[in-house]
């Protein structure tokens, strides 16, 4: 009787190891993995990022050739569009009158 307690101690002691050893195995997987996951969302967000900034630049770039046109225009041109402009927007109120 006395070994075979001894035997089943060291059965239940090995089992008890290899339990500890796959669960510290699986553990470090799923740290891994997850280590992983959360870098690749930071790199996708930095590059988001990276691509909204650039779409800013390159508005603000527009905008101020905008900006530098405006400047450049003649006033007649100016008044000209106000006028093609106004006409096209009391067209669009009352398309009746202007027939």
């Amino acid at each position: 009787m006395i070994r075979r307690s001894k035997r089943n101690a060291r059965k239940h002691k090995e089992f008890i190891q290899t339990i500890t050893f796959f669960g510290i195995t699986i553990m470090s997987i799923m740290g891994l993995l997850g280590y992983l996951w959360v870098y690749t969302e930071i790199d996708e967000t930095l590059l988001a990022i990276e691509l909204q900034k650039a779409t800013m630049d390159e508005l603000n770039n527009g905008i101020k050739e905008l900006q530098n046109d405006i400047v450049l225009l003649e006033p007649e041109k100016i008044w000209g569009w106000y006028l093609h402009l106004r006409k096209q927007f009391l067209y669009t109120l009352s398309p009746g009158i202007w027939h």
